[in-house]
């Protein structure tokens, strides 16, 4: 899987998600994503007496509430400072703290259980996604469990041509004034913001020769953000590759997609992978040196 992409999309990222309009749409985000979500935490192990868990990618705290309600032994990070201010506000009892999953500032063996929600890890390059994966093995304890989501290569959201996120109200002339008002400033700001995402991702994507793992702009923050979607063989084979065993595939509704791993019907899917019992503290690609 080489040759993807070839600009550094983890910082073209981060610009998108400091900015206040993220913080906005952030920190008003709470409840589970879907069925899916909810499956996967429950096979995850995360409610068991006494497990330490690790919340990664926080954004404005959704998951704070839901993983801290199953287990108070919680630690929820992200590498916006931002967004962890925004989190901090709305959580304070929470022990939430600013850090970058390709470097995480734990001891080996420290969790028993690591979420990344929301396809966080589609927000890297292919080498962070293995530093990533290498730094969470690293701070795993023998038997622990890794939970997240990546965004389905096979699935609608990537068949689906770039939208704009918002639509037209003709049921009266001041609905539609507001909503052309909308159009021009979200027009505006995709000139400024997303045009150039979109010609860096094009370039990236005419020279990748991988059709299993391809950098895509999306409609969110202008069109300042680029995502990974990724197949389920690709993303098993870097679990595996990082020393995980894959325990189950989930699509948003909760089914169990091993048998059919392209779930063209899903726009992510939920991967849910252990630590084999018999694995030291340190192992994986990379170990404790992950970075990126």
């Amino acid at each position: 899987m080489a040759d993807v992409p070839v600009f550094d999309i983890s910082d073209l990222n981060r610009k998108a998600y400091e900015t206040a309009q993220s913080r906005r749409v952030y920190r008003k985000a709470s409840g589970w994503l879907d069925a899916g979500e909810q499956a996967a935490i429950a096979a995850s192990g995360f409610g068991k007496p006494g497990c330490a868990v690790l919340d990664i990618g926080i954004g404005g705290g959704r998951t704070t509430p839901l993983l801290s309600a199953i287990n108070p032994n919680y630690v929820g990070v992200d590498y916006i400072s931002q967004l962890v201010e925004a989190a901090r506000a709305r959580f304070p009892e929470a022990d939430l703290r600013q850090m970058d999953a390709r470097r995480l500032a734990f001891g080996d063996g420290a969790f028993d259980a690591v979420l990344f929600s929301y396809n966080g890890i589609d927000s890297v390059n292919q080498a962070d996604r293995i530093a990533i994966l290498a730094e969470i093995f690293r701070v795993l304890r023998p038997g622990g469990c890794f939970c997240f989501s990546s965004l389905n290569r096979y699935g609608p959201a990537f068949a689906q041509q770039f939208q704009r996120p918002f639509g037209m109200d003709t049921s009266s002339l001041r609905a539609l004034v507001l909503d052309l008002a909308r159009a021009i400033r979200w027009y505006a700001m995709f000139l400024v913001v997303g045009l150039p995402v979109y010609l860096q991702a094009r370039r990236a994507n005419r020279r990748s020769k991988t059709t299993e793992l391809v950098a895509r702009q999306v409609s969110a923050h202008y069109g300042g953000l680029v995502l990974l979607f990724t197949s389920a063989a690709a993303n098993v084979a870097l679990l595996r590759q990082a020393g995980f065993e894959v325990a189950l595939i989930l699509d948003e509704a909760g089914n169990d997609v091993a048998g059919d791993g392209k779930a063209e019907d899903s726009r992510w899917l939920y991967y849910v992978a252990r630590k084999p019992a018999a694995a030291g503290l340190q192992g994986g690609v990379g170990g404790a040196q992950a970075g990126g």
